[in-house]
C-alpha cells in the first residue's frame, strides 16, 4: 500500500485526462475525483479522529458532485436542493476536522505567502454581489482555507507532513473555482473547463492527505504533479476571465500576475518544507548517533559499580531526551 502513490497520481492524470477530452469526460470525472479523495483518506487509516471527520466530509463531497453531476449533465433542476445540502454538510465535517487537527504556531509565513492570492479571492467575490446565493459558496470555502493555514504553516516548518501543502492547495483550488463561480454566475461555469478546476482540486486533496496518512515524502511523482496541476489551474482560470465579454485588460494582467505569484509561492513552500524535513530528520539522526556515542563510551570502571553506571546511563539519557515530548507529539501528529 505504501508504493501504491505513483498508481494513485496516475489515476489522477487520468481523471484530468478525461475531464480534458470532452464535457461528458468531466461530468464522470469529477465524481471520481470527489470519490478518490474520501478512499484516500478512508484507506489512510489515520489514529487521528480528525481524519474520521475529514473521510465523511469528503463522502458528502462525493455524493454533492455525484447529484451535481445528474443536475447538469441531465438538466434535472429538481435534485439541486440534494447537492446544496451534501455541499454543506462536506464543509461541516472538514470543518469540525481541521478544527481538531493540532494547531502549532500562529500562521505567520503562509499568511504572509498567501495573502495576495486571498485578497484576489475577496476581490473576485465582490465582482458581482448580485448572485447572493452564489456568494456563499466561495466564503465558506474561503474560510476552510483560511482555518487550515496553521495546519499548512507547521508543514511548512518541517513539523509536520509535506501532504498538508498538497490538500491545502486542493483547498485553494476550491475557493478559486467557488469565487469564479460567484462573479461568473452559474451560466458562464457551466463549461468543461470550470469543472476540470474541481477536478484538480479533489485530487490535490487525495493525493496530499495519502502522503500525509502513510507518512510518505512528496518525492518525485508528487512534485511533478503538483507543478503541472497548478499549471494547468492558472491556465483554466485566465482562460475562463479572458472569454468574460466585460473582462477589462487591467484585470487580465493582474490576475496573471497573481496567478503567476501563486505558482511560484507554492513551488518555494514546497522546496522550503522538503529542505525543513530534510533538516529535521539529519538533526534526529545525530541526537540518535550522539546517544550511541555516549552510551558506548561509559567509562570501564562504572561496570565495577553498578550504581555509578546507573547514574551515568541516567545522565545521558536524561540530556538526550530534554525534547522528547515535544518531539513525540510532533510524530504523533502526522
Amino acid at each position: 500500500m505504501r508504493n501504491s502513490l505513483p498508481l494513485l497520481i496516475i489515476f489522477a492524470w487520468l481523471l484530468v485526462l478525461l475531464g480534458a477530452l470532452s464535457l461528458g469526460g468531466v461530468y464522470l470525472a469529477l465524481p471520481l475525483a470527489a470519490f478518490a479523495a474520501m478512499l484516500a483518506i478512508a484507506w489512510g487509516r489515520s489514529k487521528q479522529s480528525a481524519w474520521n471527520w475529514a473521510a465523511w466530509g469528503s463522502l458528502f463531497w462525493a455524493l454533492e458532485e455525484t447529484v451535481w453531476t445528474l443536475v447538469r449533465g441531465l438538466d434535472i433542476s429538481s435534485l439541486l436542493w440534494a447537492s446544496n445540502s451534501f455541499y454543506i454538510l462536506g464543509l461541516l465535517f472538514w470543518l469540525i476536522a481541521l478544527l481538531r487537527m493540532p494547531r502549532r504556531a500562529f500562521p505567520r509565513i503562509s499568511l504572509v505567502a498567501t495573502l495576495p492570492i486571498l485578497l484576489y479571492l475577496v476581490w473576485l467575490m465582490l465582482q458581482n454581489v448580485g448572485f447572493t446565493r452564489e456568494l456563499v459558496f466561495p466564503i465558506v470555502d474561503f474560510s476552510l482555507l483560511l482555518i487550515a493555514l496553521p495546519l499548512i504553516e507547521a508543514a511548512f516548518r518541517g513539523q509536520a507532513s509535506e501532504g498538508r501543502l498538497l490538500w491545502g492547495l486542493g483547498l485553494l483550488v476550491r475557493a478559486l473555482a467557488a469565487a469564479l463561480f460567484a462573479w461568473l454566475g452559474p451560466e458562464e461555469t457551466n463549461s468543461q473547463l470550470f469543472y476540470l478546476l474541481w477536478v484538480l482540486g479533489y485530487t490535490f486533496i487525495a493525493i496530499g492527505a495519502w502522503l500525509e496518512l502513510r507518512n510518505l515524502a512528496t518525492g518525485l511523482w508528487a512534485t511533478a504533479y503538483t507543478l503541472l496541476s497548478l499549471e494547468i489551474v492558472v491556465g483554466i482560470i485566465l482562460a475562463m476571465i479572458y472569454s468574460h465579454p466585460a473582462i477589462h485588460l487591467s484585470t487580465l494582467i493582474a490576475t496573471a500576475l497573481l496567478l503567476g505569484y501563486m505558482l511560484f509561492a507554492s513551488v518555494m513552500l514546497i522546496v522550503a518544507a522538503d529542505r525543513n524535513q530534510r533538516r529535521r530528520a539529519e538533526k534526529e539522526l545525530q541526537q540518535w548517533a550522539n546517544l550511541l556515542e555516549r552510551l558506548l563510551g561509559l567509562s570501564p570502571e562504572a561496570g565495577a559499580n553498578p550504581r555509578k553506571t546507573l547514574v551515568e546511563l541516567f545522565k545521558t539519557l536524561r540530556s538526550f531526551f530534554q525534547d522528547f515530548p515535544a518531539w513525540m507529539s510532533m510524530r504523533k501528529s502526522r
